[in-house]
């Protein structure tokens, strides 16, 4: 009996010896990180919000039937199909490469915080992800990226592939729709008009033929080449600081009968060069030289109906 009495002892020692094991002493398997980031059904997102790095302001990018737009709350503007596709490519699924940090002590040095791009995605009023894209680092020697992020209702900072800042961290003019001659193809297209301080002259399309002015029958090669190149500009880097031109413009260069518009300033401020602006790029002034956009627009179009 009382060797009975010892082996329920024994028995009741080591089940009790089990429970405090499992309970205190084996921590249950977790993952150290998620597998995906953000993931969102990308064809029910119909508005996003961009907080861009160390800005106080912030835009949308808004979808509507006839595309995408971006507003900064008071102009609305055609946005490029290129920036939101790039955007929906990253959200679509965002897989980490490793859990950087738990510590919100971290959020500064990884630019995650209010010093990151903060990134907002709704369908309607429904909030779908919300994350802040902060810096990156780029290795040399595996000639690759590696960015941070970090969802805002968490503290946890993960290093991803790529330059999501090239995406992200971009103002309003970043996501603007600057394609100069937009509306126009060349089947569209039947008249040009250059007025310029020496030169004024007009071309007229008939049956695919280009003809000037004065009656001469432009070169149809030298036309197209031309048109390949004036219709598929873009406007780079705006001018700083400049929206909007006063006086009167030293050359001007209209398609349609001023469907769509150039106006050629002289740069107060670089001699010799041009500030250009487009009607269909509002409030958008670009800089040039004597080799860049004023040579697609104006020089090329010259030398080509010589």
């Amino acid at each position: 009996m009382k060797m009975n009495n010892k082996i329920l002892a024994l028995v009741l020692f080591v089940l009790l010896a089990i429970l405090f094991l499992r309970k205190y002493m084996v921590k249950p398997e977790t993952r150290s990180f998620r597998t995906v980031l953000v993931e969102v059904d990308t064809s029910a997102v119909d508005k996003i919000i961009i907080h861009p790095k160390k800005s106080n302001s912030s835009f949308d990018l808004v979808r509507s039937e006839s595309g995408w737009t971006v507003s900064d709350g008071g102009k609305t503007y055609p946005a490029t199909s290129q920036s939101v596709m790039a955007i929906m490519t990253i959200v679509n699924s965002l897989p980490p490469q490793q859990l950087v940090s738990r510590s919100k002590e971290k959020w500064t040095e990884y630019e995650v915080d209010e010093n990151g791009t903060r990134v907002e995605l709704f369908s309607g009023a429904q909030q779908l992800d919300d994350f802040y894209v902060g810096r990156f680092n780029f290795d040399q020697m595996k000639r690759s990226a590696t960015s941070y992020l970090r969802k805002a209702s968490e503290d946890d900072i993960y290093a991803v592939d790529g330059f999501l800042s090239m995406t992200f961290d971009q103002d309003i003019n970043g996501f603007r729709n600057k394609k100069l001659a937009q509306g126009l193809t060349k089947d569209n297209l039947n008249n040009i008009q250059f007025n310029g301080p020496e030169t004024q002259i007009s071309f007229n399309q008939t049956n695919g033929l280009w003809e000037r002015s004065d009656g001469i029958t432009v070169d149809s090669s030298k036309m197209a080449n031309y048109l390949t190149a004036m219709l598929n500009k873009v406007g780079g880097t705006p001018a700083a600081g400049i929206s909007q031109m006063g006086g009167t413009p030293v050359e001007s260069l209209t398609f349609n009968n001023g469907a769509v518009s150039f106006s050629i300033y002289a740069n107060p401020n670089k001699e010799g060069e041009f500030l250009i602006n487009s009607n269909k790029v509002e409030d958008l002034i670009f800089e040039s030289n004597e080799t860049g956009l004023y040579k697609t627009l104006i020089s090329d179009l010259l030398q080509a109906v010589e």
